[in-house]
């Protein structure tokens, strides 16, 4: 702390130490999400058509042109490749090859706007109920106005999540052809591969923090608001590890029971297909529960560093001069 500054502490209500460990930050995200449950419904409510008529579009899209180019390669294996028959099945069969590009390409372009726009909402939303303020519908909507900084920042994470996915793959890679069934190198290997996979689950944190920095933050975005969280994230590196690590475990749970039960279901496409859009609205909610989560790491971790901070238990941690004393407030009621 500065000379000259102290760290007040005011309580409106019931006093109660900050969160410190995972299960208070999933507390206190639940607590969260419980106080600004309205808005976070509606958010809810409003993307799930979009996120339904993406799914359905591109599943009615890819999948006849799917079924007609195995349908065309099989033929093929039939023909002689010097046939005029041949060409044509190729000729048709590469026409649908760019269909489905071009459509898988356009549904992840707009999934891609959705998430972003979920994340916007839900992190704004979260973040103003730590503040003890009600966001309205057009609250968020003027709050959209500021989506260079989120896309920047968005962009940025894309390029370097793709990027060390690449990069950690390669090595694998290389190192499972160089190795010639050495059980030494490919020991070696799997170590290496563990020790990308927990920096992976560390830069995931960092990444997560800079997306909540650049909404709740307007003046940082893009790789300012990833150096941003990253300095806050100091000192509380092994919480957000855990966090992160407890929806990871969280994420494949639901997946492998996914799997388990969708494996139960009649064999019909309808019941497929429901049970799909089940499983996407079901993935929305995780999602915004995550995202919640880690506002609420994001106070952590600016009350670890001295900054203003507003928890749940009607607690305000901020920094002010000692020359100019200040009455705080603002605190969850």
């Amino acid at each position: 702390m500065a000379k000259g500054e102290e760290i007040l502490l005011v309580s409106q209500g019931h006093r109660q130490p900050p969160p410190s460990t995972v299960l208070q930050i999933l507390h206190e995200a639940a607590k969260l999400t419980g106080r600004s449950w309205k808005p976070l419904l509606s958010i809810f409510l409003i993307l799930l058509l979009p996120y339904s008529f993406v799914f359905l579009g591109n599943y009615l899209t890819i999948t006849p042109l799917v079924l007609d180019m195995a349908k065309k390669l099989f033929m093929m294996s039939s023909k002689d490749p010097r046939s005029p028959e041949f060409r044509e099945l190729l000729a048709a069969a590469v026409e649908d090859l760019r269909g489905i590009t071009g459509a898988e390409v356009a549904s992840m372009l707009v999934s891609n706007l959705l998430s972003l726009l979920l994340v916007m909402a839900t992190v704004y939303t979260v973040a103003m109920a730590g503040r003890g303020i009600q966001v309205s519908l057009k609250d968020l909507l003027s709050r959209m106005r500021t989506w260079k900084g989120p896309v920047a920042t968005w962009l940025y994470i894309h390029l370097l999540g793709s990027g060390y996915t690449t990069a950690w793959f390669i090595l694998i890679g290389v190192s499972a052809f160089l190795s010639h069934g050495s059980v030494a190198v490919l020991a070696v290997s799997a170590v290496i591969a563990i020790l990308a996979f927990l920096l992976l689950v560390y830069l995931q944190v960092v990444w997560n923090e800079g997306l909540v920095v650049s909404v709740v933050e307007g003046d940082f975005y893009g790789l300012a608001a990833l150096g941003r969280a990253s300095e806050l994230i100091q000192g509380r590196r092994i919480l957000g590890f855990r966090v992160n690590l407890i929806f990871m475990l969280m994420g494949v749970i639901w997946g492998g029971a996914y799997s388990f039960v969708n494996n139960l279901l009649p064999p019909s496409e309808n019941m497929r297909l429901a049970s799909q859009l089940i499983f996407l609205y079901a993935n929305m909610l995780l999602i915004m529960f995550m995202l919640a989560a880690y506002v609420v790491l994001y106070y952590e971790c600016k009350k670890s560093h001295g900054e203003e901070l507003v928890t749940g238990g009607g607690l305000v941690y901020t920094r002010v001069p000692t020359a100019a004393p200040a009455t705080l407030g603002g605190a969850l009621p």
